[in-house]
């Protein structure tokens, strides 16, 4: 399975090596770039990394009740 990733440089295909579901709020994956393993969010169609300042601030309104 592949998916259409964006690190900054472009849009690429990314192979998918987990798919993690819905986590804190967003659809969440493992992907392989460049030899390594790494964590996207999806945006759109795109998928791409978190941002720092959305790691601090918590998007879902969720309370755990």
């Amino acid at each position: 399975m592949k998916a259409k990733c964006d690190f900054g440089n472009g849009v690429i295909e990314c192979k998918v090596t987990e798919n993690m579901g819905f986590q804190g709020g967003n659809h969440v994956r493992a992907v392989e770039h460049e030899g390594r393993e790494r964590i996207v969010i999806k945006v759109g169609d795109i998928w791409r990394p978190k941002q720092p300042i959305e790691k601090l601030i918590p998007i879902s309104k969720y309370t755990g009740q």
